[in-house]
């Protein structure tokens, strides 16, 4: 894939404030200007300009979404369409909709790519899998579509009414604040992509000028004992005390994951993860 330079900021609007969209709100970065719309704040025939894209990021959480799936696909149906409408009426050219690993399959491990079939029925899944195919079929040379398939993102969250938590969050708190931390799986692989390597990854699907495409983001993967060992090493380095780590033994085997895009360079540098674990300590300290 080649990307031209980018010579002037592109304008993104992004529709919904959970984790991704309060993380990407607060961000400053060189790649592109952001504007935010809570779902109660949006409506099809609110004017707006100077938007070069929406990027669509209302839905809920898996953990709201298995508590009450029909609730979670009305929801994801209605504004995935009232988004469409929305773009027509302001004449935006372009939506990046935010999808998930999940939605190949329930385990997320083998090699998976964008022509790896989605055979995973759950609701969160499904949920995904409806708005992708609404947006498709609604997916024009006026209005672009571009699919993004992330894995398992982390960063600052320093909003408290938000009740989605990453995984790598969760550990990194339970270290800081708790001094200790009792693993169960130390086998358990996870492609883990930091936020400031998604902003730079949006920075250049912008770009993309399809009609409709679908992108596998990720970074790379770990097996979570590898993972906390890097947070561990991290907190030694910025303070003077080292949490207890303590292996609860079990029987899971090494898993294998080679999540990948046909279309994207993964970037194998752990200089993101190392900067983005740093903030989160510097946030909690």
């Amino acid at each position: 894939m080649v990307y031209r330079k980018i010579y002037k900021k592109k304008n993104i609007l992004i529709i919904g404030r959970g984790f991704i969209g309060h993380y990407l709100k607060n961000s400053s970065n060189q790649y592109f200007n952001i504007r935010s719309l809570s779902s109660r704040q949006f409506s099809v025939k609110k004017k707006i300009i100077n938007i070069d894209v929406v990027m669509h990021a209302i839905g809920l959480n898996y953990k709201n979404t298995l508590i009450d799936p029909k609730k979670a696909l009305f929801i994801k149906k209605k504004f995935t369409n009232k988004l469409i409408k929305f773009c027509r009426y302001n004449k935006i050219p372009k939506i990046i909709y935010i999808s998930s690993i999940f939605v190949y399959k329930k385990d997320s491990i083998g090699n998976i790519n964008e022509r790896t079939k989605c055979i995973n029925k759950d609701a969160y899944a499904l949920t995904h899998i409806c708005a992708e195919n609404i947006l498709k079929k609604n997916s024009s040379s006026k209005l672009k579509v571009i699919i993004i398939r992330v894995a398992n993102l982390f960063g600052i969250n320093n909003n408290k009414k938000i009740s989605f938590i990453p995984l790598i969050n969760k550990i990194i708190k339970c270290l800081v604040l708790n001094r200790k931390l009792y693993i169960y799986n130390k086998f358990l692989l996870k492609d883990i992509v930091p936020m400031n390597y998604f902003i730079i990854i949006i920075s250049k699907l912008i770009l993309l000028n399809k009609k409709f495409q679908i992108i596998n983001v990720g970074y790379k993967s770990y097996f979570l004992i590898d993972l906390v060992k890097i947070i561990i090493s991290r907190i030694k380095k910025h303070s003077i005390y080292l949490p207890k780590l303590e292996i609860v033994e079990d029987n899971s085997l090494k898993e294998s994951l080679n999540f990948k895009s046909l279309f994207l360079k993964k970037n194998n540098s752990q200089k993101f993860l190392i900067k983005e674990i740093d903030s989160s300590l510097k946030f909690l300290a």
